[in-house]
């Protein structure tokens, strides 16, 4: 099998990771990256400051969890290294083809596996490859976007997006204009401003909640952060006040209104705002002009213009969708325009084509439905549908595509259910499979094999000779089997029937003569003169060597649990035809 990914950052990088993980070398990687270097957004982001705005084990697999963090929100080249350093780790560099760009995919029917057209950025030379599994792991960041002001292909000086930064570009003595004070804006803002010889001017639309970078207060919160965040509670509306209140105490008076947000909460920039060489301009943008940026208030000139205005992660940020066809020939992005915004299967799958977010089947119709209904309707008292503001969670249609409102244990409980066969169509040439049918048969069936298997492998019982009394030997049996088969001076015995035989202890107790044991309880001195009874009777071969004897058997015992799973997993080998069958969306 060949599984191609497209993407060679964070998610390009974990997928095939736990490829390697679970399929070994059975599994041929191709990973597509259409840069030089691995590494996605974390390559890219080269503005002075770059890191995390997280606590880093946010950041880090939990696979490959990593103590040598310098601090709890590591800087760019930090996270970078750590990448690079599980590339390594988990031998994917020969897995890379660099250059590559992602061009369009079709599913063959025929051949069941896709054709993979790519380009070569350095030499402009297109072919075409084949996957058996299309994994998209683009990220959600490769789509900056920029504002909708006229004017911007007139300005005259130099002009970025944060999330295409230029390094080639000297800061240093510029007047530096930038727009958008989202994550990435309040994040570059201080770095950039603490350059020689920079005035900055910051351009804002909006206030925001800005809480303070203090590890110990987010590593408290990070657990239930997302969920809280996006939930209508009580305590959204204490974290509010309480995050304004850090921005009257922290930013100059004169900007605190502008900076006030009007909208439910969403989780260095504000010390900043006091300094002489930065200035907030909260008047909206008119027009950008070959020298500068006109605003409501007024006309700058600007030598540099950085763009901090997030990326189009409603459309672009969930799976690659353009140039991606299904089995009817349509492309995945035109299918989504028809429905409003992307939206998948439990976050997998869409019906009729064969790749999508991070797997290739295909769900049907009704189940796809329901799905997105129940999960918008869930998302309407979310933050996340607030209209107060714009946010790259939500399609301008007012579709969430992004934020999922189930907690993490809820959201794990969910995968441990798929697939849930009952929502899938599966083929195997033009035959349509009853995969559902067929996964309740070989449970069964499982089942009886598991229980023969056990039967085989304890070859037979005995129930004793002594004592003589049929309730005594209903519960107690003695176990004989090829396994296990030293058993002539001493017995194993197997209580099934505990209630029972407390109960006959508790009568032997209360109407026979006192024990010899010197217990209170009389149930269990009876126990204890019994025990005793039993290790008089011993041979004293036996008793000399007993703690010996229990070591083998219970060495015997788990030979027995391995030989009894091997069997069960042969037999069903041999037993039950596999269905290889292509699951596939409804017509």
């Amino acid at each position: 099998m060949q599984v191609v990914i497209i993407g060679g950052g964070m998610s390009g990088i974990s997928t095939a990771i736990r490829l390697r993980e679970f399929c070994g070398d059975r599994v041929g990687i191709t990973i597509l990256e259409k840069e030089s270097a691995p590494g996605g957004v974390w390559r890219d982001s080269l503005w002075p400051g770059a890191g995390v705005d997280v606590p880093i084990h946010l950041y880090s697999l939990y696979s490959d969890l990593s103590p040598d963090w310098d601090t709890v929100f590591a800087s760019q080249p930090e996270v970078l290294a750590y990448w690079h350093a599980l590339i390594e780790k988990h031998n994917l560099g020969e897995c890379f083809r660099f250059n590559a760009e992602f061009l369009s995919s079709s599913w063959d029917e025929g051949e069941q596996h896709h054709a993979v057209r790519i380009r070569d950025t350095a030499t402009g030379t297109e072919e075409t490859i084949r996957a058996s599994v299309l994994v998209s792991a683009a990220g959600p960041l490769r789509v900056p976007r920029l504002p909708k002001v006229p004017g911007i292909e007139s300005f005259e000086g130099q002009s970025f997006h944060n999330l295409r930064w230029d390094p080639a570009v000297e800061l240093e003595g510029k007047r530096i204009a930038v727009i958008g004070n989202g994550s990435s804006g309040i994040q570059l803002v201080p770095g950039v401003a603490a350059l020689p010889g920079v005035k900055l001017t910051h351009y804002v639309r909006s206030g925001g909640y800005f809480p303070p970078k203090l590890g110990e207060v987010l590593l408290q919160l990070d657990h239930q952060w997302a969920v809280r965040s996006l939930d209508d509670s009580p305590w959204r509306a204490a974290e509010e006040q309480k995050i304004i209140q850090y921005l009257r105490q922290t930013a100059p008076e004169a900007y605190v209104p502008a900076l006030t947000p009007d909208f439910p909460l969403d989780l260095g920039w504000l010390a900043c705002l006091h300094w002489e060489n930065v200035e907030l301009v909260s008047a909206p943008v008119a027009r950008i002009g070959p020298r500068g940026i006109e605003a409501a208030d007024g006309a700058r000139e600007h030598d540099v213009i950085i763009y901090a205005t997030g990326a189009d992660v409603a459309w672009e940020g969930v799976g690659l969708s353009r140039g991606v066809y299904g089995e009817c020939g349509r492309e995945l992005r035109e299918y989504w325009e028809d429905l409003g915004g992307p939206q998948a299967y439990a976050g997998l799958a869409v019906p009729g084509s064969r790749a999508i977010a991070q797997i290739v089947r295909a769900p049907r119709l009704e189940p796809f439905v329901a799905y997105n209904e129940k999960l918008q309707e869930t998302l309407r008292s979310t933050a996340a549908a607030s209209t107060a503001t714009n946010n790259w969670w939500r399609t301008a249609e007012g579709r969430v595509t992004v934020v999922n409102p189930v907690t993490g244990r809820e959201m794990r409980r969910r995968a441990w259910r798929q697939p849930i066969w009952e929502d899938w169509k599966a083929t195997r040439g033009e035959e349509v499979v009853d995969v559902a049918g067929i996964e309740r048969r070989r449970r069964r069936r499982r089942g009886f094999l598991g229980l023969a298997a056990l039967a085989l492998g304890l070859g037979f019982w005995e129930v004793p000779q002594k004592p003589e009394d049929a309730d005594h030997r209903r519960s107690c049996l003695t176990w004989s089997s090829p396994l296990v088969n030293n058993y002539t001076h001493s017995t194993l015995l197997i209580i099934f029937s505990t209630h029972h035989v407390d109960h006959q202890r508790q009568q032997q107790a209360s109407t026979t003569a006192p024990t010899t044991s010197q217990h209170p309880n009389p149930a269990v001195a009876l126990l204890q003169d019994e025990i005793a009874a039993l290790e008089a009777a011993l041979p004293p071969e036996v008793a000399a060597n007993a703690d010996q004897i229990v070591a083998r058997h219970i060495r015997l015992l788990h030979t027995y649990n391995e030989i009894k799973d091997g069997s069960q997993a042969l037999i069903a080998k041999v037993h039950l035809p596999p269905y290889h069958c292509c699951l596939r969306g409804a017509p």
